[in-house]
Formats: structure tokens, C-alpha cells, sequence
């Protein structure tokens, strides 16, 4: 081939000074391993995950706070064996302006992150009556932001429970002896 093509082809070579200030020739060297781009995004990523590591604390929402942004229905179910301090940050929630403070997720040293519900979120609430061991009623105050659904117990031995429950089966045939079992458990 054409000799200009072969210098071409061969990789230039640096004059650097050594110590004693004389020249050297050295040849460029191509880079090995990894490109830049790869290095830097593991760089950080592990740089990300070093951070992560020595956080002692991280914020995750929950289910209420979820349903409030999407403005989804929350259930609490037995609500009557919650504890004070739960029913007490459900008030501002149950309010008109229907908010939550996030207090524990500080956005900076001065501000605190307010959650307001989205049109549609509805919060529910079930509870058995008072008296049994651990069960109490709700205060008034409490109470009286809710709207009370009594409900009958339910016959388990009659044929419309039979057909509810024989509805919401893949194998329908299960309803009758899956009811039996719930009646003798009730029965003990």
C-alpha cells in the first residue's frame, strides 16, 4: 500500500522530557477497560448507594398518605383498637380541609410537607361494638365525623348466604361447607 496510508495507521508518537530533561519517545496508548461514560455513571451510582447506606432514616409513604394523593379510599379496619395517638393525627384528615402534616418527613429545617386529599378520597372505618376485652368506643368527637352503617349479623345457615358466598367462588360447590366451618367456629 501507499506508505502516507501506513503512518496514518500507526499511532503517533509523544516527546515527553524525562527527569534529567532529555527527550523520550513514547507511544499513545489507547485507553483500556471501561470507557469514561461507564466509569463516570458507576462512579455514581455507587456514590448513590454509599449515601443510601449511611442514611439512618428514610421517608416512605404509606397507604393513607398514597390514598390521599390519588384520591383513593383508605379502610381502617377495627378502628376501635387503635391507639390514641393514631386517632388523634386522623382529626385534620377528617376535616373539611381534609389535610395531614407530615411532620416526621421535614422538607428543610423550617418547612413541613402538607399532604391535602384529592377529589374522591374517601376514608371508612369498621369497628365491632364496645365491651369486648381490648375494644372501646370511639369519642364522640371522633364519631361524630362519621357516618355509622349498623349491620346485622349475618345468618351463615341460610341459603342467600349460600348464594353470596357461592358468587364471589371460582368453585361455587365450596360455599356450603365453607359456610358450615364458619358456623362451627362461631359456635366454639
Amino acid at each position: 500500500g501507499d506508505p502516507s496510508e501506513q503512518q496514518k495507521a500507526q499511532p503517533k508518537k509523544k516527546r515527553r522530557k524525562s527527569a534529567g530533561g532529555a527527550s523520550a519517545s513514547t507511544e499513545a496508548q489507547a485507553p483500556r477497560g471501561p470507557n469514561f461514560e461507564e466509569s463516570a455513571v458507576v462512579a455514581k451510582r455507587l456514590l448513590a448507594l454509599t449515601a443510601a447506606w449511611e442514611r439512618i432514616f428514610e421517608w416512605a409513604d404509606g397507604t393513607l398518605v398514597e390514598a390521599m394523593r390519588a384520591g383513593g379510599g383508605f379502610l381502617i379496619d377495627e378502628i376501635s383498637l387503635a391507639e390514641d395517638s393514631v386517632l388523634e393525627r386522623l382529626n385534620s384528615v377528617l376535616e373539611p380541609e381534609r389535610f395531614l402534616m407530615l411532620a416526621e418527613k421535614p422538607l428543610s429545617s423550617t418547612d413541613i410537607e402538607v399532604v391535602r386529599a384529592a377529589a374522591g378520597f374517601r376514608l371508612f372505618a369498621t369497628m365491632n361494638p364496645g365491651g369486648d376485652f381490648g375494644k372501646r368506643e370511639l369519642s364522640p368527637a371522633l364519631r361524630n365525623r362519621f357516618t355509622e352503617i349498623w349491620v346485622e349479623p349475618i345468618d351463615f345457615s341460610t341459603p342467600e348466604a349460600t348464594s353470596l358466598v357461592a358468587s364471589q367462588l371460582t368453585w361455587p360447590t365450596l360455599a356450603r361447607p365453607m359456610l358450615d366451618a364458619v358456623l362451627w367456629f362461631n359456635q366454639r
